[in-house]
């Protein structure tokens, strides 16, 4: 791999693990499977954290910036969702009919 490469693929990391934990966050505040969610943002967070470290180390740079810009778009989106607990669980990546459906009828 070349040092673009590795720079590029840090970067998506970074910005996808982030924004997936911002949303599982979100969705822990409101309740639904709050056991499950802080599992998956927790994991998130780690890979992003990883991701920064690494970039960091080939970059000399922090990536916090990057991060942040992933946590502020998660945001955002989760404000344009209007806090629509399916379509959270479709934006962090999961298949929110059938997870919300699981979830609520055991609940």
């Amino acid at each position: 791999m070349k040092k673009q490469d590795i720079i590029q693929y840090a970067t998506r990391e970074i910005r996808r693990n982030a924004y997936t934990a911002r949303i599982c966050e979100e969705l822990k505040g409101l309740g639904f499977d709050a056991g499950m969610m802080e599992y998956h943002e927790n994991i998130n967070n780690g890979k992003a954290f990883g991701m920064m470290e690494m970039l960091r180390y080939v970059t000399g740079e922090a990536a916090d910036v990057i991060y942040q810009d992933a946590n502020d778009e998660a945001i955002a989106d989760i404000r344009k969702a209007n806090y629509d607990t399916v379509e959270l669980l479709n934006m962090a990546g999961f298949d929110g009919p059938a997870y919300y459906a699981v979830e609520t009828r055991h609940a």
